[in-house]
C-alpha cells in the first residue's frame, strides 16, 4: 500500500478526533449552564431557521442532554475511535 497518501488522511482523522474531544470537553463545561440555550444561540448565529428540519432536530437533541448522558456518549465515541485505530494499526 502506498504510504504517501496515507499521511494526509491520518492528519485529517487526528484533527477530527481533537475537534471531537474539544467539543466534548466544552459541552461538559457547559453542563451547569443551559446547553439548549447555547445550541439555540449557535443556530441563530449561523443564520439558520430554528423551525426548519435539521436545526430543530439539533436543538431538541441537545436539549435532552444532561451530564450523565454526555459522559456515556463521550465514552462511546472514544471506544469507537479506539476500535478503528486498533483495526487500522493491525492492518
Amino acid at each position: 500500500m502506498d504510504q504517501k497518501g496515507l499521511r494526509p488522511i491520518a492528519i485529517f482523522e487526528a484533527l477530527k478526533g481533537v475537534l471531537a474531544l474539544l467539543v466534548g470537553l466544552g459541552m461538559h463545561e457547559m453542563s451547569n449552564a443551559s446547553i439548549q440555550q447555547g445550541a439555540e444561540y449557535l443556530v441563530s448565529h449561523l443564520h439558520l431557521n430554528p423551525a426548519s428540519h435539521y436545526p430543530s432536530i439539533f436543538i431538541s437533541s441537545v436539549g435532552k442532554l444532561d451530564s450523565s448522558n454526555m459522559e456515556v456518549k463521550f465514552s462511546e465515541n472514544n471506544a469507537g475511535y479506539v476500535a478503528v485505530f486498533d483495526d487500522v494499526k493491525s492492518t
